[in-house]
């Protein structure tokens, strides 16, 4: 089991300078399990293959767009038996207002570390639970 399993996209507004330092970051860590996606229609084989190593945190490093992706993805395609773990984002897209709304602000990678910490140690007590909203036009 992946104390953390990281999702990035690398076209994020952050990624684009942060991501290298990030790979490096992943990299010196045993229990992080970093996947890559380069469009949000690859999101839904990330969670599948995220899902397998069963971690304890899922952490989003992307923009607002991508977080909206991976939770519609967690919501609807059913990839973890039973509940998908605590969502965690990282501030690294370019206006980050789901990120700022979680209080992640500041570098990610100390946020990411901040996340590994808390995935070791226990997590229930910095759980904040959310309700998703859906928007429509009204039609069926």
């Amino acid at each position: 089991m992946a104390a953390v399993a990281l999702l990035s996209n690398p076209r994020s507004t952050g990624n684009l300078s942060m991501l290298p330092r990030m790979r490096s970051f992943c990299a010196s860590q045993s229990d992080i399990f970093h996947y890559e996606v380069e469009s949000v229609e690859q999101i839904g084989e990330a969670l599948r293959t995220i899902a397998r190593v069963n971690p304890k945190v899922l952490v989003v490093n992307g923009g607002d767009g991508t977080v909206q992706a991976a939770l519609t993805e967690l919501y609807l395609g059913n990839h973890f038996d039973g509940s998908p773990p605590p969502v965690a984002v990282l501030p690294n897209g370019k206006t980050n207002l789901i990120a700022l709304d979680l209080g992640a602000v500041g570098d990610p990678i100390a946020a990411l570390q901040r996340v590994m910490d808390i995935a070791r140690s226990g997590i229930e007590e910095h759980v904040v639970v959310r309700e998703l909203i859906a928007l429509s036009d009204g039609s069926d």
